[in-house]
């Protein structure tokens, strides 16, 4: 796989799959765009290697292949849900790197949203990775069952959780992304002594519950914090913004820190989703040498 065979990792020692190919990263064209396909049953792999951990890899080689681009996710709460299966085929067909699922249980949020049932259908005609939002009070109890519905990256509620350590340890032991998510009243100073449990900070630009919100601009501040909490911990866990984010504001989210972007009625009410979702994934030109 010629991914791997310049010195990015050692091929021989991690890329070892029994009998079928579970993950595979592929270059895309000219703009060395890398697809990562995932198989429900990440079992399959190896035992020599860590399920989360080859993901993440993948998706940090992804984000220096594409050329300092972000990671795109649209969210499914902005979708026609009388036409779920023909906006899922429009995802899969555009350059998205994610698909995010809100979870709201009306308690921790004055909304109800997706369940199983919904996760379940998705995740069949789905290509992408789910992004997995839990706004729900203790979400502990259903982080099996979401990772087992197919979630490859699963955000628990900083605000939610009150074993925040434990918590991130379980949903890495299930083989998905631990993400935390911050309310826009909550600091960034919590994470420090948990960051190197932290695949993922989902930083909420908008109080969670209820899609078309307006972005709140203090949320630059919050991210340039975070970056650097993250660069002077030495992590490498991503930051995701959700909540308002479109062509407006995107290239200040990226230039403030920001590495992955939520786009709901900024990609699906678009006239054009699919070309909304690229000028998302160029809204910050290529760095030159």
């Amino acid at each position: 796989m010629v991914l791997f065979r310049n010195g990015l990792i050692n091929q021989e020692s991690y890329w070892r799959v029994l009998n079928r190919q579970v993950i595979l990263g592929l270059f895309h064209g000219s703009c060395k765009k890398i697809v990562v396909l995932q198989d429900k049953n990440l079992s399959l792999l190896h035992s020599s290697i860590d399920k989360a951990f080859f993901f993440n890899l993948l998706l940090s080689i992804a984000v220096q292949l594409n050329m300092n681009r972000p990671l795109v996710a649209p969210s499914l709460l902005a979708a026609d849900f009388a036409n779920l299966q023909r906006d899922l085929e429009l995802i899969n067909q555009s350059e998205a790197d994610y698909l995010h699922f809100d979870v709201m249980d009306g308690e921790f949020v004055p909304n109800i949203s997706f369940g199983f049932p919904i996760l379940e259908a998705v995740q069949k005609h789905c290509q992408k990775p789910l992004d997995v939002h839990l706004m729900i009070v203790n979400p502990d109890r259903y982080l099996d069952a979401f990772a087992e519905g197919g979630a490859s990256v699963i955000h628990v509620h900083y605000e939610a959780c009150t074993h925040l350590h434990r918590t991130l340890s379980h949903i890495r032991e299930l083989g998905c992304q631990a993400g935390v998510a911050l309310n826009p009243h909550t600091p960034v100073d919590g994470l420090e002594d948990v960051l190197e449990q932290i695949d993922v900070v989902l930083v909420m630009s908008v109080n969670p519950g209820f899609g078309g919100q307006s972005f709140i601009p203090h949320t630059l501040r919050k991210v340039a914090k975070l970056k650097q909490l993250v660069l002077a911990n030495r992590s490498s866990a991503l930051i995701e913004v959700d909540g308002g984010v479109g062509l407006n504001n995107a290239s200040a989210l990226l230039d403030a820190g920001a590495d992955v972007l939520v786009a709901g009625n900024s990609v699906f009410k678009a006239h054009d989703p699919l070309e909304a979702i690229r000028q998302l994934k160029h809204s910050r030109q290529p760095l030159t040498a």
